[in-house]
């Protein structure tokens, strides 16, 4: 098979994989700097976190991604909310994870542990989420 071949078919979990790493990574760097930097509650930084990372991930999704062809300012209002609405799924994913881990296990000290197994979930739920609900 060509490079070329390969490339386009599996060009679009290829760069949901790089932009996924990406997002997690603002994830993570607004989520340490607030705990860590701010000493903010950790549900507090889990939920601002992933304010910043879905900010992120929606115009890098929408772009790189899946290549979203909505052009009018009505269509892109409904991708958005779609987009976000779906989100909010896995921000529930990772607030119960990281009450499990952290309240009910008392792993605070590991937070960093639990909030990766947390990424792993909504990472995967994302995808699938952006895929057939928002940007098909």
């Amino acid at each position: 098979m060509k490079h070329s071949s390969l490339w386009s078919k599996y060009r679009e979990p290829i760069t949901y994989l790089v932009f996924g790493v990406l997002t997690t990574v603002v994830n993570y760097i607004v989520y340490f700097l607030t705990t860590r930097g701010l000493s903010m509650h950790y549900m507090e930084a889990t939920v601002l976190s992933w304010a910043a990372a879905v900010t992120f991930a929606y115009f890098t999704n929408r772009k790189w991604v899946f290549q979203s062809t909505a052009q009018r300012g009505a269509e892109k209002r409904i991708e958005f909310v779609k987009f976000v609405g779906g989100r909010v799924l896995s921000l529930l994913l990772e607030a119960v994870i990281m009450f499990t881990g952290i309240e009910l296990f008392h792993l605070g000290h590991y937070d960093w542990a639990v909030k990766t197994v947390a990424q792993v979930g909504v990472v995967v739920s994302n995808y699938f989420l952006s895929k057939f609900l928002v940007f098909k």
